[in-house]
């Protein structure tokens, strides 16, 4: 199988023509006895536009991620002619991108649309809400809003350790709230910028989540708490989003890592 592998700020995806199956993405994503990366591209051409289907690391299916799409388009625009500005089909619908400078200040630009926060769970609507969590004899009590960018996001607010962050991730993955699974980020507002940690739905912890970023974001510019342009701050880097008349537009430099053949042996 050739691929190509890219990251944006650390969320790192295997690409690939081949059709796979959800074992094979296992196989593949395992960071020991695979490439390794948070997930998988399948991409493909149809009606003059490039699409992908998209794997999280455990074989599981996912509708959007806007890290992968990024690196998608830095790709495209250098290895295919396709402009500057040019479209990608993504599972939950057609976005569109824009290549900013050249060469090292390459940038991509993506059109994530409007953000929603009238999703269904469990509970009902989630908005800026106190939820209650059980582990074990334990009860958990965290402020958290339901945000989906063309994926399912659970914001919640405050500085948490890592230690607490688990344990939440754990009690909100245990319950019945999101029974098609459900992205999670803790964020804060700091000087500089608006800082998120993100767990992310059949993957774990990753450095980054671009479409976590939106939702963030979206979030806090509903509650006033965000200006119409914020730096986003991951554990690694950082990224730059916008809002323009309730449109969310985020901007980063996804980067090349290799180019390879999986499952052949040269010796």
């Amino acid at each position: 199988m050739q691929f190509f592998k890219m990251h944006n700020l650390g969320n790192d995806f295997i690409f690939t023509y081949n059709n796979l199956i959800a074992s094979e993405v296992k196989q593949l994503c395992n960071r020991n006895f695979g490439i390794g990366a948070d997930g998988i591209l399948q991409i493909y051409y149809e009606n003059g536009k490039y699409g992908y289907n998209f794997y999280n690391s455990d074989g599981s299916t996912a509708l959007f991620c806007g890290s992968a799409t990024m690196c998608l388009a830095s790709y495209l625009y250098e290895n295919r002619q396709v402009g500057k500005n040019f479209e990608i089909i993504t599972p939950c619908g057609i976005k569109q991108v824009s290549i900013l400078g050249n060469g090292k200040n390459k940038k991509v630009r993506l059109a994530v649309g409007k953000a929603s926060f009238q999703q269904p769970s469990e509970q009902g609507a989630i908005f800026n809400r106190l939820l209650f969590l059980k582990i074990g004899d334990k009860r958990l009590r965290v402020r958290a809003s339901l945000v989906s960018v063309g994926n399912l996001h659970l914001v919640i607010k405050g500085e948490y350790s890592l230690d607490k962050q688990a344990e939440i991730v754990r009690g909100v993955y245990a319950s019945n709230l999101f029974l098609s699974g459900v992205n999670i980020e803790f964020a804060e507002r700091k000087r500089g910028g608006i800082y998120i940690d993100v767990y992310e739905r059949g993957v774990g912890k990753t450095h980054c989540c671009t479409s976590g970023a939106c939702a963030v974001f979206a979030l806090f510019n509903k509650l006033g708490l965000a200006k119409s342009k914020e730096k986003i701050l991951f554990e690694g880097g950082s990224m730059q989003a916008e809002n323009i008349e309730g449109e969310i537009y985020i901007t980063s430099s996804p980067t090349f890592v290799y180019r390879g053949e999986y499952g052949k042996n040269e010796y």
